[in-house]
Order: C-alpha cells, then sequence, then structure tokens
C-alpha cells in the first residue's frame, strides 16, 4: 500500500526518534528563513540536520550521495521513499528537499561560526588602522580604517588611488582581504599574525632614562 504525504508518514531514525515526511506544500515556509542566526529548527529538522551532518562529516559532497546516506540512516523504505516523489515534482522528492534547506542550514552556521571566530580575534573598534587590503574584486585598498562597529557589521573608509571609498563588511571578510592583500605580497602580515595579541597591544610608553649611578 502506497503512503500519500498528505497524510506525513512516521519514519524511525536509527537514533530511536520519530521524523515525519512533511507535506511537498509546507517545506518552502518551513525552512524560510533556515540562512538566518535567529532561525531554529524544529524537532522534526533537527533530525534531518542530524543526518546531513552526518553525510558531509563521513565526506559526502554531491547532492543525491547526500540524499541515499540520509534516506537509510532515517530509516525510510524504499515504500515511503517512492511515495515522498509523488506530490514535489523536485529531484529527491520531499525529504530531498528537507535534505537541501538542512545543508543550507548548516552552511549558514558554519559561516557565522568562522564570522564570530574572525569577529573575536579582529576585536574591531573605531579607529583601528587596518592598512592595506583586497576584497574579492583584487583592487587594492590601502589605508583601510574601521569607522563603526555595530554588532557583526564593519563599516570601513579606505582609498583606491585618490578616491575615498567606504564598506559594510564582517570581520571574516575583512580577514580574507587581508590575507588576500599578503598573499599578493601587498603587506607583510596575515590576519593571525596582524591579530596576534603582540600586534594589537599599544605600543608601551618610552621611559626616560635614569641617570647613571657610575
Amino acid at each position: 500500500m502506497s503512503i500519500s504525504i498528505e497524510q506525513p508518514a512516521v519514519v524511525s531514525s536509527h537514533s530511536g526518534a520519530s521524523y515525519e515526511l512533511p507535506e511537498a506544500k509546507t517545506v518552502y515556509q518551513a525552512w524560510a528563513g533556515c540562512e538566518a542566526r535567529g532561525f531554529i529548527p524544529s524537532k522534526n529538522q533537527k533530525l534531518v540536520i542530524a543526518v546531513v551532518q552526518a553525510a558531509m562529516d563521513s565526506g559526502l559532497f554531491y547532492t543525491t550521495d547526500v540524499r541515499s546516506f540520509c534516506a537509510k540512516a532515517m530509516g525510510l523504505t524504499s515504500e515511503q521513499d517512492a511515495a515522498n516523489f509523488q506530490p514535489a515534482r523536485v529531484e529527491g522528492g520531499v525529504f530531498g528537499m528537507e535534505c537541501y534547506y538542512a545543508r543550507k542550514y548548516l552552511d549558514a552556521m558554519s559561516r557565522f561560526a568562522r564570522e564570530d571566530k574572525a569577529h573575536a580575534q579582529l576585536k574591531p573598534h573605531v579607529g583601528q588602522k587596518l592598512g592595506t587590503i583586497m576584497f574579492n574584486d583584487f583592487k587594492r585598498s590601502t589605508g583601510a580604517v574601521v569607522s563603526e562597529v555595530k554588532d557583526n557589521v564593519i563599516t570601513l573608509h579606505f582609498k583606491r588611488g585618490k578616491v575615498l571609498l567606504g564598506a559594510e563588511v564582517s570581520a571574516l571578510v575583512i580577514k580574507n582581504a587581508i590575507d588576500r592583500a599578503a598573499e599578493k605580497q601587498l603587506r607583510r602580515d596575515t590576519f593571525d599574525q596582524f591579530t596576534a595579541p603582540a600586534a594589537l597591544a599599544p605600543a608601551p610608553q618610552s621611559a626616560e632614562t635614569e641617570p647613571s649611578l657610575f
């Protein structure tokens, strides 16, 4: 007997938790905003996210391979898998859509983690001088200075030739811009070197030399 996705089928994952194949028409809305920091996955979505993460951890990359791994991990039967394609005329069916959005969520969370790490390293503050940087347009930008910091958004001002420009970027973009400039030998230090404690520490005040007693 075929399973109608209009009445969600319950699938038991290998972890013992139950996963419900959602209705095709609800998938897009359920995952809306999955690439935003504030997105909170449902219990059902967490199961999909977990198996997609496991697939990626095992070295799988291509969509069909990831989906096959996840379907097996979730215990999706061939009957359920076949029914899964009926209402959703897309590659991978309803379950494939779930895996697709779960992967987008994981990619976004990974990016946020890298952004947060770079932000913590940089410790951006108004007036911070970054020197020469190079964004992904591969144009040299000189005299970059932080002019505003608002949450994770950093406003920079810099020059290209004699033209003064500005941009709102993340610390991760700055990291890549510094490393790119270093790679092109436009600056001596990489981002890690630039943000090393010794590099960020203020220069010590020069003390007056006491007269020798001898």
